[in-house]
This record gives C-alpha cells, sequence and structure tokens, in this order.
C-alpha cells in the first residue's frame, strides 16, 4: 500500500456567489454574483495510489451584489460576508504522475467570523452598516456539500495544485420565513502541495 501526508497551502483562490437568493416579493430586488477571495491550508492522508483524505481549514469572504434601475432612480447595494470553511473530501487520482488529476466531494461546514457589511444605496442615500451575524439575521453556519476537480503538476519536491469546485449549501442563511437562501458558490484554487 502506498501510504503518505500532503499538506497544502491554497496560495490564491477565487469565490464566485451565484445568485442564491430566491424573494417571496417581487419588490425586493434580485441578488446576483460577487467574486471575492479565499486562502487557507490542507491537509490530504493517501489510502492508497488512488484515493486520499483531504480536510481543508480556509478564510473565505462571501456576498451578493444587487442593482436595480427605474425610470426616476436607481438602486443598488451588496452584502459582504466571511466564514472559515471546514470541508471533509475524498478525492480519487488517475492520471501519470506528471499530470495527476483527480475528482472529489464530500461534506463542509462553514462558520461565520466578523461582520457583515451591507451597502444599500437609494436615490441619493447611501447606508453602510457592520453588523454582527445576529444582527443582520443571517445564520453564522453552513453545512452543505463540495465538489470539484483538480490537477497537480510536481514541481520543487511536493506539487503545484490547481482545483475547480461548486460549493452548495443545505442550510438556509438567512433568519426569515418571507425568504429562501442557500451558498452556492464555484471556487477556482491555485496552491502548492508540500509532501512529506
Amino acid at each position: 500500500m502506498h501510504f503518505c501526508c500532503a499538506v497544502g497551502v491554497v496560495v490564491f483562490g477565487i469565490s464566485y456567489l451565484l445568485a442564491a437568493v430566491i424573494f417571496c416579493s417581487s419588490i425586493l430586488p434580485a441578488f446576483k454574483h460577487i467574486v471575492r477571495f479565499s486562502i487557507g491550508v490542507s491537509s490530504s492522508y493517501y489510502l492508497n495510489k488512488h484515493l486520499s483524505i483531504q480536510l481543508e481549514a480556509l478564510y473565505s469572504e462571501h456576498g451578493s451584489r444587487y442593482n436595480e434601475n427605474f425610470v426616476f432612480y436607481s438602486m443598488y447595494g451588496h452584502v459582504k460576508y466571511t466564514y472559515v470553511q471546514a470541508p471533509l473530501l475524498l478525492k480519487y487520482h488517475f492520471g501519470p504522475e506528471a499530470l495527476r488529476f483527480n475528482v472529489y466531494a464530500g461534506p463542509h461546514y462553514w462558520q461565520g467570523v466578523g461582520n457583515v457589511e451591507t451597502l444599500h444605496h437609494f436615490r441619493s442615500n447611501t447606508d453602510v452598516n457592520k453588523k454582527s451575524f445576529e444582527d443582520a439575521n443571517i445564520y453564522n453556519f453552513d453545512l452543505g456539500i463540495t465538489g470539484g476537480l483538480g490537477v497537480s503538476v510536481p514541481a520543487f519536491g511536493g506539487n503545484i495544485i490547481g482545483e475547480f469546485r461548486y460549493q452548495y449549501g443545505l442550510t438556509d442563511f438567512v433568519k426569515s420565513d418571507d425568504i429562501s437562501s442557500s451558498n452556492r458558490n464555484f471556487q477556482l484554487l491555485i496552491g502548492y502541495a508540500f509532501l512529506f
């Protein structure tokens, strides 16, 4: 059997949050994606040549925006918040050692940290607030599923890694009976894995 441990550092990641808020009232604006960033570390344990288990800790910014134009006025704004993510992934590796591919899936837990920032502009008034998750009526945790594909290329005694993933939240994140909401986002991650 082939056993080894790899610890990776995600040098840079981009989060692309999808329009994930569905309003029951047509008066409220539709939220759209926003591009944010992620940074963190991961650790992989190889069960054999093809299977590994990977645990990650990522600091990840999220958010959404809206922009509505009407005849005599416009309104726009955004909501930004931060999570510490902890995905636990089962990975299947394939391909030659020089260009190793993988597909993976597993559960994730997100814990909200810091404040929720909101900006709302209506006509000529702009309102910027920073509130706790509780005061902003947003749950400070999320449970969901992460899946994606990746590639690793040997370099400098370790591996350069690239991953593209989709994260689907299974819990509502807005505390409201009138709003159905969930976190859904794409991430592009690039990093380096130290092998030992």
